[in-house]
């Protein structure tokens, strides 16, 4: 009597390909695995990476307690639901009063605006006009709309009507402008009516 597993005299044995598949599938499995890529990086395109919804002349608004609080009007509008932000471009933000008035005016290259709190990040060549004439600059600021203000651990540039400069790192102001304070200046020039 022969032992089950081999085979009669006279014929060939077969060999088991499912023994040696299964001693090489997990170590097959763990060689190959899948990165997801990083959003920006164009060599490696994920299904994740790409916008699910694109919009041109983008156009949106935030209401509180029945009035219109901010606006944001973008060239380019790309929404990711998985990440539950907008990546926008060539952003212009308007802030407005209780009274419907324009407060504040921000231009910029680049942002992201977040689904859930409405915050956003804006960035590169960010411009802000108040509407009593102080203008701030600077590459990054963050819009904390719980808050109602502009936030940047960044240098940033503040100009005032008279022509006082101050610049200064860790800026923080609310949607007016009129009250600001930095964590650390780094230089004040003064305007056209200071005198010593």
């Amino acid at each position: 009597m022969h032992p089950p597993s081999a085979a009669p005299p006279g014929v060939r044995p077969r060999f088991r390909w499912t023994r040696l598949a299964g001693c090489f599938l997990p170590i097959l499995l763990a060689s190959c695995h899948w990165q997801p890529a990083i959003l920006g990086d164009s060599t490696n395109i994920a299904p994740t990476n790409l916008p699910n919804l694109v919009i041109r002349n983008f156009r949106t608004d935030f209401h509180a307690y029945n009035v219109r609080r901010w606006q944001l009007a973008a060239d380019e509008a790309s929404f990711f639901d998985f990440d539950k932000i907008v990546r926008v471009s060539n952003i212009t933000m308007q802030t407005f009063s209780d009274r419907r008035e324009v407060l504040n005016r921000v231009e910029c290259e680049f942002g992201v605006l977040s689904n859930n709190t409405r915050n956003m990040l804006l960035s590169n060549r960010v411009v802000m006009m108040a509407s009593n004439g102080t203008s701030v600059r600077g590459q990054y600021f963050v819009w904390d709309n719980a808050n109602e203000q502009f936030t940047s651990p960044q240098l940033v540039t503040v100009t005032k009507p008279d022509g006082m400069r101050i610049t200064g790192w860790g800026f923080k102001a609310d949607r007016r402008i009129d009250t600001y304070t930095f964590w650390e200046t780094t230089g004040v020039i003064p305007g056209s009516n200071v005198r010593f």
